[in-house]
């Protein structure tokens, strides 16, 4: 860059979230999205560079039962910064991050970016057992 201009500074990450618990009931939101990248700055023909989006984060649900909501669990990726004048260059959007769900009775609702799902026994209650 010339003329004392700075590059706009990229987003933070989504980070992670884990919730391990028999019922999971979602009614609020839950988010580990990405931060947008800040802009360019400078003056008019400085060619400063704006910031990357942030990536988005993970999000892991384990449990017997689990209700997601509609849309309430995100993990998206930030948006990148604008130039703030010509030739100076956008930055790019961070990538999505990941919602993994593992359950064992049931699983609904609706994610962004949408869940992977997989169903396991950690959660079912095993046979009686016996002393002898």
């Amino acid at each position: 860059n010339t003329g004392g201009a700075s590059g706009g500074s990229g987003g933070n990450g989504g980070g992670l979230i884990v919730l391990l618990t028999p019922t999971i009931t979602v009614t609020g939101a839950i988010s580990a999205n990405g931060d947008n990248g800040a802009d360019g700055g400078g003056s008019a023909g400085s060619k400063a560079g704006s910031g990357g989006g942030g990536s988005g984060g993970s999000i892991l649900f384990q449990g017997k039962t689990i209700t997601l909501g509609s849309n309430l669990v995100n993990a998206n990726a930030g948006t990148g910064g604008a130039a703030d004048f010509p030739g100076g260059g956008n930055g790019g959007a961070g990538g999505n991050g990941r919602v993994a769900v593992f359950y064992s009775t049931s699983v609904s609702g609706t994610t962004s970016p949408t869940y992977s799902g997989t169903q396991d026994n950690i959660y079912l209650q095993g046979a009686q057992g016996y002393v002898f």
